[in-house]
């Protein structure tokens, strides 16, 4: 989806089920600046480990995991390079 594409961008959303967002995680990096914003959502809480693991690979920071009823929220930040898992509560 992000190969069509032009620029980078300071935020993006993506709320949708969690095999697309960690199918869709690898070509963010392209379309977000360093030091940008991803909030995902529209995760049951049993499957977010993967996009936790995901996000670490590719250089995002956890910022806030919010829970409702089961489902997830994950606010992050893009720091331009894999990073260890680190995790920071705004």
């Amino acid at each position: 989806l992000a190969s069509g594409v032009i620029g980078t961008f300071d935020m993006v959303a993506a709320n949708i089920l969690t095999e697309v967002i960690v199918s869709l995680l690898p070509q963010l990096p392209s379309v977000l600046i360093p030091g940008g914003l991803l909030i995902c959502s529209g995760m049951i809480d049993k499957n977010t480990h993967r996009v936790e693991s995901k996000l670490g690979e590719l250089g995002f920071e956890i910022l806030e995991k919010p829970q409702k009823e089961g489902w997830v929220s994950i606010a992050s930040i893009y720091h331009g390079e894999p990073t260890r898992m680190r995790s920071t509560t705004l």
